[in-house]
């Protein structure tokens, strides 16, 4: 089990800015890797209600239970605890998630017995590291939807800000307000549902 600080700046993308940004980085789109996020929840959203996110993460075989919760607009704290494919599909099929996530689940009062999968996002992903950070370039898809996502991951919150947005700048993409995926993914369920 890690817990770890992550500081990160996002923009979502046109097609078009995607591209420009793989060829600016000098990568191509068959090189990104493939990942899929298996988000959970309660049917009263207990987890989003504590600014939080719950996945399992899949990544060439390899499984990651996560609980994300927010400190602010870029910073999260997560705890990550590395799992089995048959722990994955266990709890795929209900059982509780690791000990050192629903111990903190449970403190925060979240009905552990009622812990679902709502849905998985599947994300092709290429990172580079720039200036002291990673770049991360994703194109995603969720429930019928596709888009596209510049991160920058980074330990300084600062100089992590005056290198993104001046990319930003230097590729002419506008500054557009971005959700996390997981919040897209439930934005997009909760259209879908009506």
């Amino acid at each position: 089990m890690t817990n770890e600080t992550e500081i990160e700046f996002k923009n979502l993308l046109q097609h078009d800015e995607y591209e420009r940004l793989c060829q600016f980085f000098d990568v191509q789109p068959a090189d990104a890797k493939t990942l899929a996020n298996h988000y959970f929840d309660t049917a009263d959203l207990h987890v989003k209600a504590l600014a939080s996110g719950l996945r399992i993460r899949e990544i060439d075989g390899v499984f990651e239970a996560t609980l994300k919760r927010a400190v602010d607009a870029q910073t999260s704290i997560e705890t990550n605890v590395d799992i089995t494919r048959a722990e994955a599909e266990a709890i795929f099929d209900g059982a509780p998630f690791p000990e050192a996530i629903s111990k903190q689940l449970n403190a925060a009062s979240v009905p552990l017995s009622e812990i679902k999968m709502y849905g998985s996002l599947t994300t092709r992903r290429i990172e580079v590291e720039y200036k002291g950070g990673t770049i991360v370039i994703d194109h995603s898809r969720y429930l019928q939807q596709e888009d596209y996502e510049l991160e920058y991951e980074v330990t300084d919150a600062t100089a992590g800000a005056q290198s993104f947005y001046a990319l930003l700048e230097q590729l002419h993409i506008p500054t557009r307000l971005t959700k996390k995926k997981i919040a897209r993914f439930a934005d997009a369920l909760a259209k879908q549902k009506g």
